[in-house]
């Protein structure tokens, strides 16, 4: 009976360990909502009207005082691979070049670290995150997410 009774225990510890939900439900938040800043609302600019629907959220963290981890997460009906990237301006109008590219959204899902201080990226000159399909035809369509929108989490 002692030994069953260890090693029930030792089969516990080690599944926590792993990370293992035992059944409690899981506590964990997404990345995105560990973040500083949210970016909840993306508006869809795409020239090709869209027949599935995409969701997307993103999170801007300070990494020290020069650099800002954005990450990236998705739900919905979306393509494996997706094009991210920072741009100057707002989503009223998306015309700038590109300024940062982002790790590419694969299955939902992105995270980059920048060399630019999160202050600069929510200053009012303003930048927006760009997330477009690689086959869409236009380099200026996707969903849009204006940086300035963010809210402070």
């Amino acid at each position: 009976m002692r030994i069953s009774i260890r090693a029930a225990v030792l089969i516990a510890v080690a599944a926590v360990l792993a990370g293992c939900d035992l059944g409690g439900g899981s506590n964990r938040q997404s990345a995105v909502d560990e973040a500083q800043f949210v970016v909840e609302e993306f508006v869809p600019k795409f020239q090709q009207p869209v027949e599935e629907e995409e969701n997307a959220r993103a999170g801007l963290s300070a990494v020290g005082r020069r650099k800002t981890r954005v990450v990236i997460e998705m739900d919905g009906d979306f393509e494996p691979l997706l094009r991210a990237e920072i741009r100057y301006g707002n989503c009223d109008v998306v015309t700038s070049a590109r300024v940062y590219l982002l790790n590419d959204v694969k299955h939902g899902k992105s995270e980059t670290v920048l060399d630019e201080s999160l202050r600069e990226l929510r200053a009012g000159s303003g930048y927006l995150i760009l997330i477009r399909r690689l086959n869409e035809p236009s380099a200026f369509a996707g969903l849009c997410g204006d940086l300035a929108l963010a809210e402070e989490n």
